[in-house]
């Protein structure tokens, strides 16, 4: 006779935690349209200056156009004209 009163007795303590699962999870639901409501009403839309997207050229590499080597200094430097944008520039690498 025992055996069938722990089994009822599971089958109601399953039904039970069921209702208390589904329970909870309706409260949860309920609270979370409440605090969207409250969120939204409440709530101002921000709007921000557009700006321009993409590299920043502050922190791009500085890159100049192809260069000409004028001359050959020593073993290491080289004396180059660098740039046709503008006017072409002399400078002296090593």
């Amino acid at each position: 006779m025992e055996p069938d009163i722990e089994h009822t007795d599971i089958v109601q303590l399953r039904e039970r935690l069921s209702a208390i699962q589904s329970q909870a999870m309706d409260n949860i639901v309920k609270r979370q349209k409440y605090d969207k409501q409250r969120y939204n009403s409440k709530h101002r839309e921000v709007l921000f200056p557009s700006e321009k997207k993409g590299k920043s050229p502050k922190l791009m590499c500085k890159w100049f156009d192809p260069y000409k080597v004028l001359r050959k200094v020593s073993a290491v430097n080289y004396e180059l004209e660098m740039g046709t944008r503008q006017k072409p520039k002399r400078k002296l690498c090593t």
